[in-house]
Formats: C-alpha cells, sequence, structure tokens
C-alpha cells in the first residue's frame, strides 16, 4: 500500500465492523443477559483470572477505561451483588475486584447470548478458512503492537488461556 488512502479504508473498515458488532453486543446482553458490554467484559476478566480477582487499576486498563469510569461500573455490579471489593489488609490503598457466585452465573448467561451475537455477526458472512485467515491477521497485528500494551497485550494474554 504505497500511498494512504488504502490504509485508511482498511483502519474505517475496521474500526466500523468493530462498533457495529460492539453496539449489537451491548444491546442484546442488556436485552437478553441484564448487563452491558463493558459490565459482561469486566466479569470476563475477573473469571479468567486467578482467585476470580483483579486489581481494580489493572481491571480498567484492561477493559480501556478510566479508574473513574471503572469505579461507576463495579459500584453498579457491588449494587447487584455481581462484585465485591476486596482491600489487602497490607495496602488500604490498593483493591481488588472480586467476581462473586452470582456474577459467575450471569456471565454464563451473557456468555451464550455474546456467543450467539458473534455467530450472527461475524460467522453468517465468513466461512470457517476466511474466519481462521482473519483471526491469524489479527493475532499478527497484535503481535506488532504488543510493545505499545507491554504486560498487558491482549494477544499475550491470549496465549496464557486470559481471554474474555
Amino acid at each position: 500500500m504505497s500511498n494512504g488512502k488504502p490504509l485508511l479504508v482498511l483502519w474505517r473498515n475496521l474500526y466500523f465492523v468493530h462498533a457495529l458488532v460492539r453496539d449489537e453486543l451491548n444491546e442484546r446482553l442488556a436485552a437478553e443477559a441484564g448487563c452491558t458490554l463493558v459490565e459482561h467484559d469486566l466479569m470476563a476478566w475477573l473469571a479468567a483470572s486467578p482467585g476470580r480477582r483483579l486489581r481494580m487499576l489493572d481491571l480498567a486498563r484492561r477493559l480501556r477505561i478510566t479508574p473513574g469510569g471503572l469505579t461507576r461500573v463495579a459500584d453498579r455490579l457491588v449494587e447487584r451483588g455481581w462484585l465485591i471489593r476486596e482491600p489487602p489488609p497490607a495496602n488500604r490503598r490498593e483493591v481488588y475486584a472480586v467476581l462473586t457466585e452470582p456474577g459467575v452465573g450471569v456471565l454464563r448467561s451473557a456468555r451464550r447470548v455474546y456467543a450467539r451475537v458473534l455467530r450472527e455477526t461475524l460467522a453468517r458472512h465468513l466461512d470457517a478458512r476466511e474466519l481462521d485467515a482473519l483471526a491469524g491477521l489479527l493475532a499478527k497485528l497484535l503481535d506488532g503492537l504488543a510493545d505499545v500494551y507491554a504486560s498487558e497485550s491482549p494477544q499475550r494474554l491470549v496465549r496464557q488461556g486470559r481471554v474474555l
């Protein structure tokens, strides 16, 4: 791609696919599972973590939201009983988010909705070979961008089995 136009078109297409699928996920999760996409993703990161717990700061980084934004999301989940906050005894400035059993149940239901939306949006338009090719290309891009993410590289976390 010698000039920027094909890259710009590629980026816009990738952006719009992401936006359309994200919006559909958010709408369907809210309607069918009782949680938003960011709430689902928060619970999914916790479920994939040892002890179903993460420091709030690490969780905010993984969700790509501000600590203040995470606090608001976490407050809603605490009210519903899906999450508890746990300060370690030795460090009162640090707080962990911990997924509760009711949260695990909600996440299980939400995962079925999530998978169905992905089948209806992505798998409906691409065959298995195309999906594999796309997955490989995106993994390659994530590997190339890993320096940006350092230890929180999405691809590194996927390889460790810590995937949303």
